[in-house]
C-alpha cells in the first residue's frame, strides 16, 4: 500500500510544544506499524511528506495518479482549509482510494 503524507504546520496539537514534530512523529508511527510504503511524488521535494495541500495537488495532477491512502494526523487538521477552498479539498481527495487519520 501506497501513502502520502499531509502534515498542517498551523494545526496547534495541544500539550506539544512542536506540532509539525509531533504530528509527523505520529504518522510515521502509523505508517510503520501499517506497513505503508510513502510515495514521493516530487525528486526534489525536502522532506516525505506535504505541508501544503496546492503543492500536493499540483504533483498529484501532474502525475496524474491515484494513491492508496491519504494520512492525516486527525479528521480536524485541515477543517479550516477545507471550509474555505471545498472544490480544492475534494480534487486532492480524489486522488486518493481513502483518507486515514492517526488520531
Amino acid at each position: 500500500m501506497e501513502g502520502i503524507m499531509l502534515i498542517n504546520k498551523e494545526y496547534s496539537v495541544p500539550f506539544t510544544p512542536c506540532s509539525v514534530t509531533y504530528q509527523h512523529m505520529q504518522l510515521v508511527d502509523f505508517v510503520q506499524k501499517h506497513q505503508i510504503h510513502l510515495k514521493v511524488l516530487n525528486p526534489h521535494q525536502i522532506h516525505p511528506f506535504y505541508t501544503i495541500p496546492d503543492a500536493l495537488l499540483y504533483d498529484l495532477k501532474r502525475k496524474n495518479q491515484t494513491i492508496d491512502v491519504l494520512l492525516l494526523y486527525s479528521a480536524d487538521v485541515f477543517n479550516q482549509y477545507e471550509y474555505i477552498f471545498p472544490d480544492y479539498w475534494n480534487k486532492l481527495l480524489n486522488h486518493f482510494d481513502e483518507v486515514r487519520y492517526v488520531m
